[in-house]
């Protein structure tokens, strides 16, 4: 007999043509949105870095000296001095400083904007996972009522003497195997579920689909790899780093420019009294010596991140990409085979009629649950490839 997999009765079954996609993935996505704890604490950890770079944006606070002196001798009289200083950095420093602190300001939101995005492709991935698992179970489920009836009708034929106990126990057997991994997606399940409540901030979310939303086909890889780099918001950190980097520089050379000094000056002494302006200036000698060298080499540092992530970035694209033919080309071999192969009812009846044997029959039934089994997997693997490869649009 030929080795044809009975495999075309599982083509319904499992729903193996393009199908209406149920609207849970987006539910799943905004509940994690609106109740990751995670989340809530970097919005408001963002609230308050958003206040600490605004603050030494202005001039320091002003400065009041007060010296009273007593002569010596007696009649060498008493002496008041009071002065009032206000300081300021090279007036162009404020500038700067406020242009910084608006670049920090988006470099902050863009880091919570791709730990949102990594924590929504967590959740998508746990949520394609559960909808494997689902399909998995409810597979095993057909297979179990299948093997429990023909176990039931060994048992009938073994109480007439129509066969023997070897045969039964091979339906045993394949009945308890079944079962035993029936459990253990059962246990994985469970665990999936757990994860995905976690990402909801403790609020229980079922995903009981067992259809995968519509995939949406990607172009060709110089097509998606650019959407990508414009969309990324990793990219767009490394590049908000580097901005900031070069305000950062652009403010150091603010400050190493002379400092102003401002006031006013009163002075009292022996009844004779002075006032008038109070005028400084700093002489930028060494304070910040080598401090626009050691910004301009942070510079450099920040854009070489940049290009060494594009190229990781890059592989990583081409990698998953290919991993994504792969996944499409076996599906589609799978889906040839099952729309050539005979029918699980076909090999039951040429077991009836004595065609086959017992052990050929388990043997067959083996080779098509596990035929099954791989592709469901990669049916999985398929889909969280293309999660991953989409995670810029989250």
């Amino acid at each position: 007999m030929k080795r044809k997999i009975n495999l075309l009765c599982l083509l319904g079954c499992l729903a193996f043509t393009n199908v209406i996609a149920q609207q849970t993935m987006p539910e799943v996505l905004k509940a994690v949105e609106q109740n990751n704890k995670t989340l809530a604490t970097q919005q408001q950890y963002l609230e308050t870095q958003k206040k600490q770079f605004r603050t030494g944006l202005n001039p320091t606070n002003p400065v009041i000296d007060y010296d009273y002196l007593k002569g010596s001798p007696a009649n060498a009289g008493n002496q008041t001095d009071i002065t009032l200083t206000q300081a300021f950095d090279f007036p162009t420093a404020y500038g700067r400083k406020r242009k910084l602190a608006n670049e920090q300001t988006l470099q902050a939101e863009t880091e919570l904007t791709v730990q949102r995005q990594q924590i929504l492709l967590e959740a998508q991935l746990t949520a394609l996972d559960l909808i494997y698992h689902n399909r998995a179970r409810q597979e095993l489920s057909r297979r179990i009522q299948r093997v429990e009836k023909l176990a039931n009708n060994y048992q009938k034929q073994l109480d007439k003497g129509n066969i023997s106990i070897l045969d039964v126990n091979k339906a045993r057997l394949q009945l308890i195997q079944i079962q035993q991994r029936d459990r253990q997606l059962a246990g994985e399940q469970l665990r999936l579920a757990q994860k995905l409540t976690e990402l909801t901030g403790g609020q229980p979310i079922a995903v009981a689909d067992t259809i995968y939303p519509v995939a949406q086909v990607p172009p060709n890889f110089e097509v998606l790899d650019s959407l990508i780099e414009a969309n990324d918001p990793i990219v767009k950190l490394y590049e908000q780093q580097k901005k900031v980097s070069e305000r950062q520089v652009s403010v150091t050379k603010a400050l190493t420019l002379p400092k102003l000094e401002t006031g006013y000056h009163y002075q009292s002494i022996l009844g004779q009294t002075y006032k008038g302006l109070h005028l400084g200036v700093s002489i930028p000698l060494w304070e910040n010596r080598n401090m626009v060298a050691a910004q301009q080499a942070v510079v450099g540092w920040r854009e070489s991140q940049l290009q060494e992530h594009r190229l990781e970035h890059r592989s990583l694209n081409r990698q998953q990409y290919s991993q994504y033919e792969n996944y499409q080309a076996s599906l589609e071999a799978y889906r040839r085979v099952f729309t050539s192969a005979n029918n699980t009812p076909l090999l039951e009846k040429a077991l009836r009629l004595g065609e086959i044997s017992t052990a050929t029959f388990f043997l067959e039934l083996t080779y098509l649950y596990d035929s099954v089994d791989d592709f469901l997997i990669t049916e999985r693997d398929y889909h969280l490839t293309l999660a991953r490869l989409y995670k810029f649009r989250l």
